[in-house]
């Protein structure tokens, strides 16, 4: 039982129908008698969501950014810029900086618990588009995973 882990999904979680598309996994770290106790392994965005959200003509922009929390936890995140039109090579390298100096930044002040929370809640996702947004017109910033890595 140690170790297994444990699949919900953000509809479960919060009750809200719209985070429906959003799966975290939570790994068993310790059991008291019946209670067993976990803690954030991952998340990820369903494809069929990503999917949608793609449109033709449209660059998609992804960035995989190892972050570091202020708890000294190390992930990988992987994000995706949705932009409105084509975009160049230089545009998407200045995006993918903007997108993961971000994500960088939002972690360091955060412990992983918080992070995670303000990543289900899609604050994470607001601030780097704020920042990404100046670059270059994108539509969204989406979180597509997260993986906390040991």
């Amino acid at each position: 039982l140690m170790g297994r882990t444990i699949d919900v999904s953000g509809k479960e979680l919060s009750g809200d129908f719209k985070k429906s598309h959003i799966k975290l996994h939570f790994r068993i770290s310790e059991i008291n008698g019946t209670e067993a106790h976990t803690e954030f392994a991952s998340h990820e965005v369903s494809r069929s969501y990503m999917r949608a959200q793609i449109r033709r003509r449209n660059t998609k922009v992804e960035t995989i950014t190892d972050i570091l929390t202020k708890d000294g936890k190390k992930a990988r995140v992987t994000a995706a810029g949705l932009c409105y039109r084509t975009t160049t090579s230089q545009q998407e390298i200045a995006l993918r900086k903007a997108i993961s100096d971000s994500l960088i930044e939002a972690a360091q002040n955060l412990t992983l618990e918080q992070f995670v929370q303000e990543l289900f809640l899609s604050k994470v996702a607001s601030d780097a588009f704020r920042n990404a947004k100046n670059v270059y017109p994108l539509r969204r910033v989406e979180i597509v995973k997260t993986k906390v890595l040991r």
